[in-house]
């Protein structure tokens, strides 16, 4: 799909933004629910660069007015988005569409779903099983943040699309990078 014009598009930037904050929260609270459980060095520095990238990212979104609410989750600690965030965000730069911030807010309740279940789903894992749960869920998810991104630059302005494009490059080599470890941790021996 070919992208539209910055004008067609203004609509569009702060629930796509919405959706890259849900996004880098999900990825940040997983990577610190393992980071200091994980066997595998090359597995921990992929935690730590995963959770710098996505906080990077957040800060990026800020500077251009995409701003939303947190407070504590209720996966189990960190933070999260409060009642209301969704309407909080829309003020933050005034274009979402009626009936979007609502979308966000249930958007933000999956993505804790999400980490609540991840957070479940490795409490009785340890070591090499822990590090292979968590790469190949990574993996997964690298291989839909890119199918996300591609899919979103074609409806980004051009403020947002540089952020977008610079994520697709990002991301295609973490999943390089995870696809070579998921090897790894396939080769060695508990």
């Amino acid at each position: 799909m070919k992208p539209q014009t910055s004008d067609a598009n203004a609509s569009n930037d702060a629930p796509l933004a919405a959706c890259m904050l849900i996004d880098a929260f999900k990825q940040i609270r997983k990577c610190e629910l393992v980071s200091k459980l994980l066997k595998s060095e090359e597995a921990r520095t992929f935690a730590r660069v995963e959770t710098e990238e996505h906080e990077q990212i957040a800060k990026q979104l800020k500077k251009s007015g995409f701003i939303y609410a947190e407070m504590s989750d209720r996966s189990g600690g960190g933070k999260s988005a409060r009642p209301g965030a969704g309407e909080q965000f829309s003020q933050a730069r005034g274009v979402l569409m009626p009936g979007a911030a609502q979308l966000i807010e249930i958007l933000h309740e999956v993505a804790e779903q999400c980490v609540g279940s991840f957070k479940f789903k490795i409490q009785w894992k340890e070591g090499l099983q822990l590090d292979k749960r968590f790469i190949g869920d990574q993996l997964n998810t690298h291989y839909m943040l890119l199918d996300k991104a591609q899919v979103f630059k074609t409806h980004a302005t051009s403020d947002v699309r540089p952020l977008l494009e610079a994520g697709v490059a990002i991301t295609q080599k973490h999943i390089a990078i995870l696809e070579d470890l998921m090897v790894k941790l396939e080769k060695t021996k508990t």
